[in-house]
């Protein structure tokens, strides 16, 4: 099941297309097939995070249990939080949908935000011109790759070596150059493992960055 076709998710890009990066925390070093990142997995990539790079989404992530990496949205949480204290805290989905309808028409459309000079978010958004793909495109790699299909675990053989990849990428087409020692392997576009041919031993590309500074958010 693609991206475009996956519940809320697929919802949101249909209704406001595509974006082109999505910075996201760590998630939690113990892993989760809905997190962002996994640390069970061989490069990282969870089911989630791989729909999204077929997308043609970048993909970035933070630092695990550090959530003020994305400051903008820390700051979005606490807003809210602030908010229900002159506010009778909703005791029913329906009334907490009623209340959060009407935040986000308050705090989008009325409220003054100091980082967009006392304006409104409203004045700033715009509908992503890159349209979800239902079915996205078989990916083309470069000429001197070789296209290889993994496996139903996420594995290869590359001359006679068996190298796992990702499970998360299980019958997905990945691109390998011709190698001796070290072969980066690339998932349409983005490299994701390298493995040492000689020992057999593998790193991954994609980890959580630990030095990606915070942002100041709307206030």
């Amino acid at each position: 099941m693609s991206l475009a076709q996956h519940g809320r998710q697929g919802d949101l890009c249909r209704s406001t297309g595509d974006y082109a990066r999505l910075r996201s925390t760590g998630g939690h070093p113990d892993g989760s097939r809905h997190a962002w990142w996994h640390s069970n997995s061989a490069c990282g990539l969870t089911r989630c995070s791989t729909q999204l790079i077929e997308q043609g989404i970048e993909v970035l992530h933070g630092r695990f249990r550090h959530p003020q990496t994305p400051g903008k949205v820390e700051t979005l949480h606490h807003a809210p939080a602030r908010d229900l204290r002159h506010h009778r805290r909703p005791e029913t989905l329906a009334s907490a949908q009623s209340y959060f309808d009407g935040f986000r028409q308050e705090y989008n459309c009325l409220r003054p935000h100091r980082a967009l000079a006392l304006g409104v978010p409203a004045d700033y958004y715009r509908t992503s011109s890159r349209s979800c793909q239902p079915s996205p495109a078989l990916w083309t790699y470069p000429a001197d790759y070789q296209a290889v299909r993994l496996n139903s675990e996420g594995s290869m053989d590359y001359h006679g070596v068996r190298c796992c990849v990702a499970k998360t990428l299980a019958r997905q087409t990945v691109g390998v150059p011709e190698a001796d020692a070290k072969l980066p392997v690339q998932y349409r576009g983005r490299y994701i493992r390298e493995i040492d041919l000689t020992t057999g031993k593998s790193r991954a590309f994609d980890r959580p960055h630990h030095d990606i500074p915070m942002v100041s958010g709307m206030s």
